[in-house]
């Protein structure tokens, strides 16, 4: 008998689980309902037992022990009359195990097997009670209680049960068919409308008229089949946007298994294939293909198969019309679980750019060498630059080391004063001098600055201490052109710069403001926090001021606004220099300016946490501090400078001079003398002076003393190189006097430190 009747219907799963579970139930009620009638039954025999017995006792217990057989007989008869529903038998025995008194169905001959307790299972209980008269035992009273009764009425109830179960079953299935038949119709429909849509009819609709949840199931149903409908349509349309695409490919697309087999081919370049496209299906890359070119095929199937990501490979083919590129792309193509794998293997020809890509790197390569020779060429000449820069420094220092130098000795002389005249031409010499040296110095810091060569020296600054210190060095200029200075220099602002930089830099801007003013004007420089975390200078000078559209040629080197301030002197190098030296300590410079109202110029700095740097040294504590009998040895093969220097710190600090015109001589004489201070030249002929500082530091006797270079090498990489080698300072030709006798006070305070008494 088949099962498909039960198999295909929901409805009449439905019925057989409802009456298999209620056929459970019933099942476990019944064992519940015997397991409670079998506990019955054992309680009522043992209370029917409790009863017999102390009746029994009393009435048995004294007849036996007078041996009044009659008495005994007839209270049996009247036990098992009264008792006939329930008592089987009654047999007496005496002490002696002998028949005295019986009554009932039984064997006395094999008396049945005496039980404990009554049993649920066995209809008769044969049970056994001692008969005693006072403590002695005269004989014993055995009998049979029958549950028949009990075991009929148990029978009785269970077959009424058991039709009342089976009527319930059958109403059960009843109503479950007809609630399965009211509920399942809705799914007939349902089931019709998912046979259609599987079929391909995605416009039919499941007519289902219900708002419970077979109603909405209906809806959602619907809807879902309508969105089938509406992708399927977009399928189509995609697919054939899709064949139009691969149709107007111009190059060879074809379909392949791991194994190289062609699938299917869709060639619009029939020079690309050997053969019909209908005649490759079913062949392998390898009956078609070189061998050079079914290497290249399959190596790339295999990799795209081992990554799982899409394989590109460039190869060349030897076809009839001669060599030819072409590039290869291959990916995977999804495909169900346990089916071959195949890919989308795309093949283009791409002769034409490859030549060409070949032709360009031929040019760039070509290039590329045209700009690297371009390139040494601008290196050679900026290095001849700077060479030219070294070498116009060192030649126009020298000399001017010895105009300047006398210039001021003359100026500075208490012997024999000068005359006010003569006074005056020394002013205009050492003027025009130190004109020329800021113009050497602006030169060469530009071209440091161009070239990338430009060293700083940053430090934690206090701005205020600077400008105050800077402010006296402007002052006889402002005081020439008849101006006011002032300076407001509120709050103790730290920033983090090159001190001798930013001291240009101020230097720079004041000099402007005081040249570029009015007779009887005023310049005032200020430092004030504008914006959170940085500090602003500003330079203000009450001068003509400048039109809007000149203040984009302030910042361009050689750049003067000749028309309207010709006569005073400048190359016009100052401002470039200065915006090139902020923005090399990461600051900003401006100005704002309007013509006739005056000029301000500001640069801004990032601010520091306040703290306070270290003072500058105090010139006229320096002088004050003199020693006994200092030696300072000079070795210089330049006899102007010799007599300039010995000018210079004749009297001073109890210091005197020694000199020697070479190194070799002024090596001799360091060991001799132990000098306290060595002035050293570098130029020197024969042996130079990084040499002859070399030897100094080698020997014992003379490694402690402090050397100070005095050169007009004044390039950043010759006073870096210069400080490396261990110079304790560098000073740059022509001298400043006040300068170098700063510095010898400062050494020769360290020396006498270093030697108490010394």
């Amino acid at each position: 008998m088949t099962l498909s009747w039960l198999r295909g219907s929901l409805r009449w799963k439905l019925v057989l689980a409802a009456v298999l579970i209620e056929a459970v139930m019933l099942l476990l009620l019944f064992a519940n309902n015997a397991r409670l009638f079998n506990k019955t039954i054992e309680q009522q025999g043992v209370q029917k037992v409790q009863e017999l017995s102390s009746m029994l006792n009393v009435a048995l217990a004294p007849a036996l022990f007078q041996r009044d057989y009659a008495r005994a007989q007839g209270i049996i008869d009247d036990l098992l009359r009264d008792n006939s529903a329930t008592l089987a038998y009654v047999v007496i025995l005496d002490e002696n195990g002998r028949v005295f008194g019986r009554g009932g169905r039984v064997d006395t001959d094999s008396l049945p097997r005496v039980a404990a307790l009554p049993n649920s299972h066995e209809v008769l209980f044969n049970g056994a009670l001692p008969l005693h008269v006072g403590a002695q035992q005269v004989g014993e009273l055995r009998y049979g209680l029958s549950f028949a009764t009990l075991f009929e009425a148990r029978a009785g109830l269970l077959r009424q049960g058991l039709l009342i179960a089976l009527l319930g079953m059958l109403l059960t299935m009843l109503a479950l068919s007809a609630a399965g038949y009211w509920l399942t119709r809705h799914m007939n429909k349902l089931m019709q409308a998912s046979q259609a849509i599987a079929a391909g009819r995605y416009d039919v609709k499941a007519e289902v008229v219900a708002t419970d949840e077979i109603g909405q199931l209906a809806r959602n149903f619907n809807e879902m089949g309508a969105a089938i409908c509406a992708h399927t349509g977009e399928m189509q349309r995609t697919r054939s946007q899709l064949q139009a695409t691969i149709a107007a490919i111009p190059d060879l697309l074809f379909e392949v298994g791991l194994d190289g087999t062609y699938h299917d081919i869709h060639a619009q370049s029939p020079h690309l294939l050997s053969a019909s496209a209908e005649k490759l299906l079913g062949k392998k890359v390898g009956d078609v293909m070189p061998p050079a070119a079914t290497e290249v095929i399959l190596l790339a199937l295999h990799e795209a198969y081992a990554s799982g990501r899409s394989y590109g490979r460039q190869f060349e083919l030897q076809l009839a019309q001669g060599s030819a590129w072409f590039e290869l792309s291959v990916s995977g193509k999804l495909g169900l679980p346990g089916q071959e794998p195949r890919f989308i293997v795309l093949s283009r020809d791409i002769t034409e750019r490859y030549l060409a890509q070949a032709n360009l790197e031929q040019r760039v390569e070509q290039r590329t060498a045209e700009l690297l020779v371009a390139k040494n060429e601008a290196e050679r000449a900026s290095n001849a630059k700077s060479e030219f820069l070294s070498r116009m420094s060192h030649e126009l220092r020298t000399p001017m080391n010895g105009i300047l130098g006398f210039a001021q000795l003359l100026s500075y002389n208490q012997t024999n004063p000068l005359d006010g005249e003569q006074q005056n031409y020394v002013q205009e010499i050492l003027h025009a001098g130190d004109h020329l040296l800021e113009l050497i110095n602006e030169v060469l810091d530009l071209a440091r600055i161009e070239s990338g060569r430009l060293d700083l020296a940053p430090e934690n600054i206090a701005v205020a201490q600077l400008v105050r210190e800077t402010m006296p060095l402007v002052q006889t200029l402002a005081a020439k052109n008849n101006l006011t200075l002032s300076a407001n220099l509120a709050g103790d602002y730290v920033i983090r710069a090159d001190p001798l930089r930013l001291r240009q830099i101020l230097l720079n801007l004041l000099s402007n403001a005081i040249k570029y003013n009015r007779k009887g004007g005023s310049v005032a420089i200020s430092c004030r926090s504008q914006r959170k975390g940085w500090l602003k200078i500003e330079v203000k000078d009450s001068g003509r001021g400048i039109a809007a559209e000149e203040l984009p040629r302030l910042f361009i080197p050689f750049e003067r606004l000749d028309s309207a301030y010709s006569g005073i002197e400048g190359a016009g190098i100052g401002l470039a220099l200065s915006r090139k030296l902020v923005e090399a300590m990461d600051g900003v410079i401006g100005v704002e300016s309007e013509a006739g109202a005056g000029s301000t110029f500001w640069v801004e700095f990032p601010l520091l946490v306040e703290e306070n740097s270290e003072p500058l040294p105090d010139l006229n504590a320096m002088r004050t501090n003199r020693h006994n009998e200092r030696k300072v040895l000079y070795i210089e093969d330049n006899p102007s400078s010799l007599r300039l220097v010995e000018k210079s710190i004749s009297g001073r600090f109890g210091m005197t001079m020694l000199n020697a015109h070479n190194a070799e001589l002024g090596l001799e004489m360091a060991r001799a003398y132990l000098p306290d201070i060595i002035l050293l030249d570098i130029n020197l002929p024969g042996m130079d002076g990084f040499k002859a500082l070399e030897v100094l530091q080698k020997d014992a006797m003379t490694c402690d003393i402090p050397v100070i270079a005095i050169t007009a090498n004044a390039m950043e990489r010759d006073i870096k190189k210069g400080l490396d080698a261990g110079f304790a300072d560098y000073l740059t030709k022509p001298l400043d006097i006040i300068q170098l006798v700063v510095l010898l006070g400062k050494l020769s305070g360290k020396k006498e430190r270093a030697v108490p008494g010394g």
